[in-house]
């Protein structure tokens, strides 16, 4: 038997490794939290069939997203003929329309057209310039393609804002996944009462700053407002001085939420909970030229249609990040820093489907996977002993460790355990023992012909592995297509099963080999039985 010193060594350390990752899913968590801190202690964590929790089938507003996409469109072509003096107005917007109108009062001229058209472009809509009596008509269509493209668009904005949201430190095990084309399934393992979520995913958090109009006085709320071009009167919610107040700023945003690059957790001068801010490159320099132009003036922050913070501008702000305050409490602060790094969904998320498992079923089904993984793993060893003997007892060894490899393996990429995937360990686990059958199968074939009995050994793993190989790519070539083109569960069964099959190519190749090996290797040849 030709086997270097290196592969036994290399053996006995992947063994003695996927033993190590592996103990601490039958450790108690107060032993663990014991240990020494650089031993691992990591556990493979649960999915929702398993350890119970909330599961949630979220809905996007979609017509939201036509409409803030139109209005978006609309106020940049407005800008432009604003900025070449000429006035417009816009019909109303609805979500479903195809088509869209903008009543220009004077003639546009053919450098102002192009400019348009090319705004028109880079938004992916058409646009064409129609007469209309006095007025010239900009028409702005979208097709179905573009809609779909926008849609797809936002579902994927959305998915990741909600997976921010949920899990900002990314600690928890959460499964998020398109269902149709607009619906989003969100699963929460070990969450029972999933109303929170429901109240954080509800939350558009649309982060924008506005110049206050000096020329209009605050008002209490409920009093009449008085009308000014180009302003609005927003509820105040600073309390004292502006309690139960409105306040009016500008309509048009100088500085978007849209560019902010992080927020989190601080402490304004008096000790108070507050929120702090930081912009990306392009919304610091936009930040810089507002507060420079803007010196002496207030700038409103404003949340989700509430002014939160309105302070004045002593200095030109040039570092791209500032502060927001507003008597919040640490509660508040922690949720506003959150909503504010995930960024603001597209539009509303709606729920139309809420489960809740319990952790009692969670337990059960652990329970029955592991009566399961016991009674295939006990029927394979009886098996394989009496059929093989010597050989079978090799084969056992190594089909203990390969289902103590497939938990170490799980435990280290942190990959969630499902039902299917307890399932998917069952079925790799009968499946291992193929590998163990074919080597035992062509020594028998080699000793049936008179072979040497150490030469049996050798030529039954080197004739046997090019069949081991290709059998077993066939199985993880299906994995994979499961795990492409699956559901949540299915992914799992899918991880489990591919993770199986290369372990116990290894087992079976390799370890069963060292094995026979180190009992062999003292022993005379007419000694050796092949059963």
């Amino acid at each position: 038997m030709n086997i270097s010193k290196w592969r036994l060594y290399m053996n006995a350390i992947v063994c003695f490794l996927g033993i190590l990752f592996a103990l601490p899913n039958v450790l108690d968590d107060g032993l663990l939290k014991k240990m020494p801190s650089w031993l691992p202690t990591s556990k493979v964590p649960l999915g929702l069939d398993l350890q119970g929790g909330s599961h949630l089938l979220l809905e996007m507003d979609t017509s939201v997203v036509d409409k803030t996409f139109y209005e978006t469109l609309i106020t940049n072509i407005q800008r432009v003929l604003s900025d070449n003096n000429i006035g417009a107005d816009a019909d109303d917007v609805v979500g479903n329309e195809s088509r869209v109108m903008i009543h220009a009062e004077e003639h546009i001229p053919l450098s102002v057209s192009a400019k348009l058209k090319e705004i028109a472009k880079d938004a992916g809509v058409t646009l064409n310039f129609e007469k209309n009596g006095t007025h010239n008509d900009i028409v702005i269509g979208l097709s179905d393609a573009a809609r779909d493209r926008l849609h797809n668009e936002a579902m994927d904005r959305a998915m990741e804002i909600v997976r921010r949201r949920v899990d900002d430190q990314g600690t928890k095990e959460i499964s998020l996944q398109r269902s149709g084309s607009n619906r989003i399934a969100l699963q929460m393992p070990g969450i029972q009462d999933p109303d929170y979520v429901k109240e954080l995913l509800g939350k558009t958090v649309q982060l924008t700053f506005h110049l206050v109009d000096e020329n209009l006085p605050e008002i209490a709320e409920g009093a009449r407002k008085p009308h000014a071009l180009g302003s609005v009167y927003l509820p105040h919610k600073e309390r004292g001085r502006y309690g139960n107040m409105m306040i009016a700023i500008k309509k048009r945003a100088v500085v978007s939420g849209l560019n902010l690059k992080n927020a989190g957790i601080s402490t304004d001068r008096n000790g108070n909970p507050a929120v702090s801010f930081e912009f990306d490159k392009i919304g610091a320099e936009e930040f810089a030229n507002v507060t420079s132009r803007n010196v002496g003036k207030r700038l409103a922050i404003v949340l989700d249609g509430q002014v939160i913070s309105a302070p004045n501008i002593n200095t030109p702000i040039t570092g791209g990040s500032g502060e927001i305050t507003g008597n919040f409490s640490i509660e508040e602060a922690n949720e506003l820093s959150v909503l504010l790094k995930s960024g603001a969904l597209p539009a509303p998320l709606h729920t139309v489907e809420e489960k809740t498992v319990g952790p009692d079923l969670g337990a059960d089904s652990i329970k029955a996977g592991i009566i399961a993984t016991i009674i295939s793993i006990v029927v394979i060893m009886l098996f394989m002993f009496y059929e093989y003997r010597l050989f079978g007892f090799a084969a056992n060894i190594a089909l203990i460790m390969n289902l103590v490899l497939l938990i170490a393996g799980l435990s280290i990429m942190q990959a969630t355990l499902t039902l299917p995937g307890i399932a998917g360990i069952a079925l790799t686990l009968g499946m291992a023992v193929d590998a163990n059958v074919l080597i035992n199968e062509r020594i028998r074939e080699e000793y049936r012909k008179g072979t040497k009995i150490l030469a049996c050994l050798e030529f039954g793993y080197t004739k046997a592995i090019g069949t081991i190989v290709d059998s077993n790519l066939t199985t993880i070539f299906g994995g994979l297509a499961l795990y492409v083109f699956g559901s949540s569960s299915v992914k799992g069964f899918a991880v489990t099963l591919i993770m199986g099959i290369l372990i116990s190519m290894f087992t079976a190749i390799s370890l069963t080999k060292c094995i026979k090996v180190l009992y062999f290797v003292n022993k005379k040849t007419s000694d050796i039985v092949i059963p």
